[in-house]
């Protein structure tokens, strides 16, 4: 079986500038109040995901007399059909994407995808996709209303507005529209896009109708003037205290709103000097080393960023300390990254699939409507034997974000023990909302946690063992050794 997420084939565009759903909307019976031959008017109909069988096709109905169209399938589907309709765009405009929808009686079965969506996908003159952005519709008694925004690249020359279910159930939606931007809209698109998305307001505390309410005067009126806005929104987002929120520039220069830089809990330098032997320095993302003590093998992840060469051969001298009694992992100054690299290297601490960590995103309009928490999970390394010695992870408020869930995949290990003091407490997988005025702002999407469900945001990832720091000393490296040197017997576990 194969998954086509295609759209109409290339070179059959559709441009549809007359009866939009709403004054300024691109589409054509967004509505869906017309129908001819069993589609409603305007749009037509592919193939998005295919399994072997019989030809059984999803169907496309008409919902009421007032207008709405459903999709739906069952365990019998085997060919899923993408409702879709193009429109001619503009590289570099920004377009809105609103819609209103409801799902019910979703269930992934087997040879079906996860797929229940309404989205948009941006498209050259050739036909080539280059690029998709969707939301996912929850099941819900009521209908309840979606929205994105997409910046159109260099190249595009037409969007698709698609809707699209590929497992058991039934996705109606009442009315779509797509509507171009400008730049004065900027301030009510921000507004919009983190009021239904931004994941966090209720653990924060945050009013965001009175924090709007008391930017808008100053803020709307700047939202044509890039530069201007985006001095005065610094402050207004800085209210969050969420360091998962920045701005992008055109030009790819990130401009932080909050920042916070708690003093550190190690002294690398230090450490390299009296503690270790055999130190080798990888780029400019870590270092790994053997202990003086023990010959225990240490390694320092200052990141999880990077090149993905320096990080070929972090993963390499990694391997090569598998060979020890027992391991460091030094996350004190890791403040994330790509989170795939941390389940690359703690692959290879596992003998089983082990759960580590739960997310929870926004599923609807309220604030505190969270869908249910999704787990993340480390695999084994294939045809790797699992390191079973013991693991001593070191931590403090400067590990945050990427490396905090690397934290959270060692604590889960039966042989490891976490040492120092808690983590940031900041991990918020943030996603940016494009601005028509050429910003974009980027802000958090999920609600972390740890494999229990409890919310890691302001508390983080808390040690095993707490040490307290001195400087001029290492107290947590210290307190590792002598765990990892006990005999196994001794211990007294996590």
């Amino acid at each position: 079986m194969r998954l086509l997420r295609s759209s109409l084939l290339a070179g059959l565009v559709v441009l549809a500038v007359a009866s939009s759903a709403r004054a300024d909307s691109l589409l054509s019976n967004g509505r869906f109040t017309e129908w001819r031959d069993g589609l409603p008017a305007g749009w037509t109909t592919s193939e998005g995901a295919r399994a072997d069988g019989v030809p059984s096709p999803s169907r496309i109905e008409r919902v009421g007399e007032t207008g709405g169209v459903a999709l739906s399938g069952s365990a019998k589907t085997t060919r899923w059909r993408l409702l879709g309709q193009r429109v001619a765009i503009e590289p570099g405009s920004v377009y809105r994407l609103r819609f209103e929808a409801r799902a019910s009686g979703l269930k992934r079965e087997e040879r079906q995808w996860n797929s229940c969506y309404v989205g948009v996908s941006l498209h050259d003159a050739d036909g080539r996709r280059l690029g998709i952005q969707v939301v996912d519709v929850a099941e819900s008694s009521a209908l309840a209303p979606g929205e994105l925004t997409v910046r159109a690249p260099a190249g595009a020359s037409a969007a698709e507005v698609a809707i699209f279910i590929s497992k058991t159930g039934r996705l109606e939606v009442a009315s779509v529209e797509l509507a171009r931007l400008e730049p004065r809209d900027s301030f009510a698109t921000l507004v919009a896009a983190m009021d239904r998305h931004y994941s966090y307001f209720p653990h924060r505390g945050v009013d965001w109708d009175a924090l709007v309410a008391r930017h808008r005067e100053t803020l709307e009126p700047l939202a044509a003037d890039r530069d201007a806005f985006l001095a005065a929104l610094v402050p207004m987002l800085a209210e969050l205290g969420d360091a998962h929120i920045w701005i992008e520039r055109p030009d790819g220069q990130l401009v932080p709103t909050f920042t916070s830089n708690p003093a550190p809990n190690y002294d690398f330098q230090l450490l390299a000097r009296a503690g270790l032997d055999d130190v080798r320095q990888i780029g400019r993302i870590g270092f790994t080393g053997r202990s003086k003590t023990g010959g225990f093998g240490y390694i320092a992840i200052g990141t999880l960023a990077g090149d993905g060469a320096s990080f070929a051969r972090l993963e390499e001298a990694f391997v090569a300390l598998l060979d020890a009694p027992g391991l460091i992992i030094d996350l004190r100054a890791n403040q994330g990254g790509d989170e795939r690299r941390a389940q690359r290297l703690a692959a290879r601490l596992v003998a089983k699939r082990t759960i580590y960590a739960k997310a929870a995103y926004r599923r609807g309009p309220a604030h505190d409507d969270l869908g249910e928490p999704q787990e993340r999970a480390i695999e084994p390394a294939a045809g790797a034997t699992p390191f079973a010695g013991p693991i001593a992870c070191l931590t403090g408020p400067q590990c945050m974000s990427s490396g905090e869930d690397f934290a959270l995949m060692l604590g889960a290990l039966p042989n490891a023990r976490l040492f120092g003091l808690p983590t940031r407490g900041a991990s918020g997988n943030p996603a940016p909302v494009a601005l028509p005025n050429g910003l974009e702002v980027w802000f958090s999407r999920w609600v972390a946690m740890d494999a229990e469900g409890t919310v890691i945001e302001g508390r983080g990832v808390l040690p095993d063992q707490r040490v307290e720091h001195r400087d001029g000393d290492d107290p947590t490296f210290a307190t590792a050794l002598v765990w990892l040197g006990k005999p196994r017997g001794d211990d007294e576990g996590r």
